[in-house]
C-alpha cells in the first residue's frame, strides 16, 4: 500500500521476476492487478544476451547490389542482402510514429508511414517473435532502416514485413521480402541488422532469425524477380 498525491508521479514498489525460464527469443506480459482496481499489463520481449554470429554454410550476406552477389544468384546461391539508403532508389525514411494528421498539411513531418504489417507466421520470424502489427520489439529496427519501394516489383510478391504507407501515397512499401531470381534465392533487408549488434538485442535477433531460415529447407521463394526489375529498387 502507498500514498501518492494525485498529479504527482510516486514509486509503488519493486517488481522482480526470474527469467530462467526463458531458454528462447519470446514475448512475455508483466501485468499488476490489486483488488478493487483495474489491472495494468505490459508487452515484455526476452531476448539471449548471446547469439551466435556465424553466417551459416551455403549462406552469402552482401551489404550491397554487387557483381559478386548478383553471380552468386545466378549459380543458383542464397544471398541474404542489407541495402544501405544510399543504395536505393528513393527511399522512405524509417518512422516508429505514424503520420500526425496527414502529410499534406503536415508536410514537413518526418514521419510518412502508418506502422508495420508483419506475417508474423513467416518461417523467417519463427525466431522473431512478433505480433503481426508494429509494437515496442520493433523500435530499434524501424529506426534503424530504410523503408524499401517495391513498386516496380511482381503485384504477387508480399514481403515478411510490410509498411503501410500514408493514404496520401499508397506506395508499396517493406523492410523484409524474399524473392526468386533466377536459379538462386534472395532475401532483402533493409533493417541495419550489421551494425552495433553487441548492444542491440533485437536486431541481433532479427539477424538469426532471419540467417536459421535461409539455412533451413524452407527457403524457397516462389515469386520470380527479374534482375531488370531489382534495378527498380537498387
Amino acid at each position: 500500500a502507498t500514498s501518492v498525491a494525485r498529479g504527482d508521479v510516486g514509486t509503488a514498489g519493486t517488481v522482480k521476476a526470474a527469467l530462467s525460464a526463458v531458454t528462447a527469443a519470446d514475448k512475455v506480459v508483466l501485468r499488476v492487478e490489486r483488488a478493487g482496481t483495474n489491472a495494468n499489463a505490459w508487452n515484455l520481449w526476452v531476448y539471449p544476451s548471446k547469439v551466435p554470429a556465424d553466417i551459416p554454410g551455403g549462406v552469402q550476406v552482401a551489404m550491397r547490389w554487387d557483381a559478386a552477389a548478383r553471380d552468386a544468384l545466378r549459380q543458383g546461391g542464397a544471398v541474404l542482402l542489407l541495402p544501405k539508403a544510399e543504395a536505393l532508389k528513393d527511399p522512405v525514411p524509417g518512422t516508429f510514429t505514424p503520420v500526425f494528421w496527414n502529410v499534406q498539411m503536415k508536410h514537413t513531418q518526418v514521419s510518412k508511414t502508418m506502422g508495420l504489417l508483419v506475417n508474423s507466421a513467416d518461417p523467417a520470424l519463427a525466431g522473431f517473435p512478433t505480433d503481426f502489427h508494429s509494437d515496442w520489439q520493433w523500435w530499434d529496427p524501424v529506426l534503424r532502416s530504410p523503408v524499401m519501394r517495391l513498386d516496380g516489383l511482381p503485384q504477387a510478391l508480399r514481403p515478411c514485413v510490410a509498411v503501410i504507407d500514408s493514404y496520401t501515397e499508397n506506395r508499396r512499401l517493406a523492410l523484409v521480402f524474399e524473392a526468386k531470381v533466377g536459379p538462386g534465392r534472395l532475401l532483402v533487408c533493409s533493417v541495419d541488422i550489421a551494425d552495433g549488434l553487441e548492444s542491440r538485442p533485437v536486431a541481433r535477433q532479427l539477424r538469426r532469425s532471419l540467417l536459421d531460415y535461409m539455412a533451413g529447407p524452407t527457403f524457397r521463394p516462389d515469386v520470380p524477380v527479374s534482375e531488370q526489375e531489382l534495378a527498380t529498387l537498387l
